[in-house]
């Protein structure tokens, strides 16, 4: 007599239900990893956009010149000027710069940094002595940004919140503006403080 061996109906049902139990853990494991290297590249690009945002800061500070422009309202504008009272917190003229693989200089031009509804947004004017219909170019540097506070530091080591509204005061009493200090804090990164060196040949007084 010849024994057929094979698996009761039971057996399948039960390897079935394991299967499944194991496919559910194995999906639920596959999204939470999936999950948390979105996460991780979220992050990673919000820290990349926030480099690449000090990185033209820093190029614009490192260019920083001595040169007083007259605004749009026919008002003499200092070097540099900066007032955390304002939504415009630092605004200052930087040099031309040869452009990469070309010939052509860039033109000296006039840079501005305001924090309004969150956001850092810099702005560009390409001619320095502006007229009223002078229009600058903005570009936004930083998202999610609760607060942004500019302090300046000088070559006797005091710190400013101002700068630049006593620029016309006797020579006798000037002071050399040494360092240029950002402290921005994001709504998910936190507080972030960086200290930016004035060129040496830029004697920014006051």
């Amino acid at each position: 007599m010849t024994i057929k061996s094979g698996f009761t109906l039971i057996e399948i049902l039960i390897a079935l239900a394991i299967f499944a139990v194991l496919s559910v853990l194995a999906f639920s494991g596959l999204s939470n990893v999936l999950e948390i290297n979105q996460h991780n590249q979220q992050a990673l690009n919000k820290l990349q956009g926030i480099q690449v945002g000090y990185s033209k800061i820093a190029n614009d500070l490192q260019h920083l010149i001595e040169r007083s422009i007259r605004s749009e309202y026919d008002q003499i504008l200092p070097p540099i000027v900066a007032n955390n009272l304002e939504p415009t917190k630092l605004e200052f003229t930087r040099s031309g710069i040869l452009l990469p693989g070309k010939t052509i200089v860039q033109k000296p031009s006039r840079i501005a940094y305001t924090f309004k509804n969150d956001q850092i947004i810099r702005s560009i004017w390409q001619v320095l002595d502006r007229s009223q219909d002078s229009q600058a170019i903005e570009e936004v540097i930083f998202n999610e940004a609760e607060a942004f506070e500019i302090r300046l530091i000088d070559d006797q080591g005091k710190w400013h919140r101002q700068w630049g509204h006593l620029a016309f005061i006797s020579s006798e009493s000037k002071t050399t503006l040494a360092a240029i200090e950002t402290t921005i804090t994001f709504k998910k990164t936190g507080k972030i403080k960086r200290l930016f060196m004035v060129p040496q040949h830029a004697p920014l007084s006051f």
